[in-house]
């Protein structure tokens, strides 16, 4: 197959500068954010591996003609795992996105197979692959990280968080996570982030970004992706409605439909 034309990875380990947002462009529809959070004596830190590497959350962002593929992941007690599986991805799938769930799975035993997990560090990961063209998509969840699709009908999610957490032993195991399919709508934006958005006031999801806000953003930026990512990282970081926000690692990708 031929290469994907267009991709960013995101590591943790290159963007730990406190209140900070790094953005990425990788075409007019695709995009993605992270940032290691606004709050450096955060409760979340009591979770976090090496002081050094205060930012544990990766991603991607691959596109392929009418295919786009996006992925997050979330690590805890140190970053390797979320850096490692991502990392493994974007190497395996450089000549070409999956097709199908099963593909998917595939990538992960290869990655099981040839990376060694040499620490405690566990991550969520979250992977799901779009065709634009038939405006049909496919994922993989393990953790606590979101997919929505938002747009003229509002705020639909297409995983469902759950408390798994997996690196690259994981997948010598097989160990499958939930499987899911969604189909996208006209005016559609996907939304994927990290936990960092949705429990941007740590462990307190009722006093974060919510579905509504989501929307809003989507309303006032979703025909801009880059803008969007931006915008729904630096909402993370300065918390909603008057609460405290910024205290966790923040990833997030954004593809028009």
């Amino acid at each position: 197959m031929a290469a994907v034309a267009g991709s960013v990875i995101m590591l943790g380990c290159e963007h730990a500068r406190y209140g900070q947002v790094d953005a990425v462009s990788v075409s007019p529809r695709l995009a993605a954010a992270i940032s290691v959070g606004a709050d450096e004596h955060s409760p979340s830190l009591q979770f976090k591996g090496a002081v050094e590497v205060p930012n544990e959350d990766a991603l991607l962002a691959f596109e392929d003609g009418p295919v786009v593929m996006l992925a997050v992941a979330d690590a805890h007690f140190g970053h390797e795992s979320s850096h490692q599986l991502i990392s493994g991805i974007a190497r395996l799938v450089q000549y070409g996105l999956p097709a199908s769930v099963e593909a998917l799975v595939e990538i992960f035993a290869t990655i099981g197979a040839g990376t060694a997990t040499m620490t405690e560090s566990e991550s969520t990961l979250l992977v799901a692959v779009l065709d634009r063209e038939h405006n049909e998509g496919f994922g993989i969840s393990y953790g606590d990280s979101t997919l929505a699709l938002v747009g003229p009908s509002g705020f639909r999610q297409a995983n469902v968080p759950d408390t798994t957490y997996v690196n690259a032993d994981s997948f010598l195991r097989r160990q499958r996570g939930m499987e899911f399919e969604f189909a996208s709508r006209p005016g559609d934006v996907m939304v994927m982030h990290t936990d960092g958005v949705d429990e941007c006031h740590y462990r307190n999801p009722d006093s974060s970004i919510r579905p509504a806000h989501i929307i809003e953003l989507v309303d006032r930026f979703g025909v801009n992706p880059a803008m969007l990512a931006t915008k729904v990282a630096e909402c993370a970081l300065a918390g909603v409605d008057g609460n405290p926000g910024g205290q966790d690692n923040i990833a997030v990708v954004v593809a028009s439909c």
